[in-house]
């Protein structure tokens, strides 16, 4: 059996922010060749917005790919943007959560300084792919 199939089972599971981020952290858990996908979105003062991400587990290459997908519209048209990534299995858990700013004692009222959660490691994603559909400039042409 394979180092990291033993390590991480038949399933793999690891944290996630969610796209409400009011919602905190979320542990999820996918089985082989198969995805996971968590939404949200809304009415905005401009128009409409909505964030979906899809988890998608391949296990013949051993690694999770994350599409995130931004899509809305506000005063200038509808915009969708949309981000491919890539994270081996070992590298699920390596990066701690960032959960605010705080005072820097040694600079009042200047740079805050970044506090992360250790306690929750998140993947370390490679961006893999990233491109946008602007419905405004199809319209016009470009």
């Amino acid at each position: 059996m394979n180092k990291i199939m033993s390590m991480f089972g038949p399933n793999v599971r690891f944290w996630i922010t969610h796209p409400n981020y009011d919602q905190g952290p979320c542990k999820i858990t996918l089985r082989p060749n198969k995805t996971f996908t968590v939404s949200c979105g809304g009415e905005t003062e401009e128009g409409w917005s909505r964030t979906t991400e899809n988890y998608y587990y391949d296990a013949r290459r051993r690694v999770i790919v994350a599409e995130f997908i931004n899509d809305g519209v506000d005063c200038d048209g509808r915009l969708t943007r949309y981000v491919t990534c890539e994270c081996r299995l070992a590298d699920l858990h390596i990066r701690p959560m960032f959960v605010g700013w705080k005072p820097n004692p040694k600079n009042p009222g200047g740079m805050q300084i970044e506090v992360y959660d250790c306690t929750i490691l998140l993947p370390d994603w490679d961006k893999v792919d990233s491109h946008q559909r602007d419905y405004a400039a199809e319209a016009m042409g470009y």
